[in-house]
């Protein structure tokens, strides 16, 4: 039977998350407990585990793609289950369509130059690319804009070095 991972909700406040590493690929086996991704939120990076054991079908989001909570992530085939194509059909739409993902869709653009923030403006970072700015030597309160939500400054976007 094949299981749907979804994007969790990491908190009562959580619209979207990000992708930012799969920690497996397709044809990976996985057991109880594994972490499977490192999730972004707009607190933090989040590890996600699965609850069941079986093989990766296939990830359907990419690495530093965004999905609404409850958006379909990954699919797992669990473990000693006869499937039949018919299944998975029935399953898939039950949970929704999926999204297609082209590769040059997901590839990160530079963000357009964006002008300085006046004295006193609030700048949006995520924790995790707070720290990542400090250890580049970066004054993030002197940051314009992202281009994370809401003009946020996210890890993946301040890690451009990982792809």
């Amino acid at each position: 039977m094949t299981k749907i991972i979804k994007m969790p909700s990491f908190g009562s406040d959580m619209a979207k998350g990000m992708v930012a590493e799969w920690r497996v690929k397709p044809g990976d086996t996985v057991h109880r407990g594994d972490v499977i991704a490192t999730i972004e939120t707009m607190k933090g990076l989040i590890d996600l585990e699965v609850f069941d054991e079986g093989v990766v079908e296939a990830l359907l989001a990419e690495e530093g793609q965004q999905r609404q909570v409850g958006e379909p992530i990954a699919r797992l085939q669990l473990a000693g289950e006869a499937e039949t194509a018919e299944v998975v059909e029935q399953s898939l739409a039950e949970q929704g369509p999926e999204q297609a993902v082209e590769p040059d869709a997901t590839k990160a653009t530079p963000a357009p130059a964006q002008p300085k923030p006046a004295a006193g403006a609030m700048v949006r970072i995520s924790p995790a690319a707070r720290q990542r700015a400090g250890q580049l030597g970066l004054d993030w309160h002197t940051l314009g804009p992202g281009s994370g939500p809401e003009g946020a400054w996210c890890w993946r976007i301040s890690n451009p070095w990982r792809r």
